[in-house]
This record gives C-alpha cells, structure tokens and sequence, in this order.
C-alpha cells in the first residue's frame, strides 16, 4: 500500500528533499530544485496563491512600494545571475522558456543598479520568475515519478510518514 506523497512535500521535509536532491544530482538536475527554492525564498504569500492560478501574464498585480522595488529588483538580478547569465544555461534549466528567461535576463540588464524600475516593468520581471518556477516544478514532477520508483524512496516515505506523525 503506497501512502500519496506529493513533490512539494517532499521539498518542505528537510531529510525528503536531501533524498530528491540526491536523486536529482546523480542526473545533473539539482539545480531545478536550487532554482525552485530561491524563487520561494523570496515570494511574498500574493504571489504564492498567484503561481497557482492561470492569470494572464498581464493581470494587475499589487503595485509594490519603493522599498519594495528595490529588494525585488535585487532578488530578480540575483536569480538572472545565478541561473541565466551563463552564455549556454544549465541544460535543466531548458524547462523555462525563453520568453521567461529573457524577460527575466531583460530586466537585470536593462537598468542601473540604484533605479527603481517602473512598476509594470517590475511586475512583468516578477511576474516572468513566478511563471518559470511554475516551469521548473512540472519538470520536477517528471522527475517525481522517477524517483518514486528509485531505490531512495523508501526513506522519503520513513521520513514523511514520521514527519505526519503516523504509524507506517
């Protein structure tokens, strides 16, 4: 009898993820998860129920503040250059499509360091990393089921069912 485990689960439980990222890095594809995490680091909880829904790309959004602009234009810069400054990037990351990956990549570029981007431009860049994270965990969910059937499986399933304080 398999319990239902789901991937975002398995990225919440410390142990289970050090498993999935195992998994994943015996195939060279640790990065979607190193990208899926850093995009959730600095979501705020908008934009998590946003993620979730099909809004089109330009839907209104809540206009931020300054303040706001510039920890968010830092945060895109940041994950411009962590993953896609590279010439060629990551083969994994071949599960975000271009139009995200240069919107995200047009924004870090475009402006200098100490300007507060205009809002809608911001909103788009924001709105471009949320939709390539959406990318990145259906990826993920490829790889999910492959790792289902791995021989780590087992212990994600020790993990989580101690995790939901039940008896196996």
């Amino acid at each position: 009898s398999s319990m239902h485990i789901t991937l975002r689960e398995v990225i919440a439980n410390p142990n289970s993820l050090s498993y999935f990222m195992e998994f994943l890095d015996r195939r060279d594809r640790s990065l979607l998860v190193q990208f899926w995490l850093t995009v959730e680091s600095f979501k705020d909880p908008l934009e998590s129920a946003d993620s979730d829904s099909d809004a089109p790309d330009n839907a209104p959004f809540p206009t931020p503040g300054a303040q706001e602009s510039s920890t968010s234009k830092e945060d895109i810069t940041m994950i411009y250059e962590l993953y896609f400054a590279a010439e060629k990037p990551h083969p994994a990351l071949g599960a975000v499509s271009a139009k995200y990956s240069t919107a995200i990549r047009d924004f870090a570029t475009s402006s200098p360091d100490g300007a507060v981007p205009n809002p809608a431009v911001l909103r788009k860049a924001r709105r471009s990393v949320i939709r390539a994270q959406r990318q990145v965990e259906q990826a993920m969910e490829a790889d999910f089921e492959e790792f289902e059937r791995s021989e780590l499986w087992f212990r994600v399933v020790e993990d989580v069912t101690t995790a939901r304080g039940l008896v196996a």
